[in-house]
């Protein structure tokens, strides 16, 4: 008779659950390990997704200021009477708007 085919000792048995706890223990560590890393990422996704709602408010607002220049812009090069010195703030005022809009990206 081959002795894999008898029945497993108490012996073995206790070894083998000793063994089973270990892993069991192993499994557990990497499961708290997972479980930190996961928290880790949700905290840093929340905290880009608050950048990201703030750097989108700033934009709309730039958008707005940029909006208005524009239309400025295009109000001083319809009128006929537009001093050069009248399209030249109006031009700065557009060069600051981007500076503006840049700087915020």
């Amino acid at each position: 008779m081959n002795p894999k085919d008898l029945p497993p000792t108490l012996e073995s048995q206790q070894i083998m659950r000793e063994d089973n706890f270990e892993k069991l223990d192993e499994l557990h560590e990497r499961v708290g390990d997972l479980r930190l890393l996961t928290q880790d990422i949700h905290s840093t996704v929340q905290r880009q997704n608050t950048k990201l709602d703030d750097l989108s408010e700033e934009m709309s607002g730039a958008d707005d200021k940029l909006k208005i220049v524009l239309q400025q812009l295009k109000k001083a090069m319809n009128t006929k009477n537009a001093s050069f010195c009248g399209i030249t703030l109006v031009v700065v005022l557009f060069i600051l708007a981007l500076w503006v809009v840049i700087k915020l990206i």
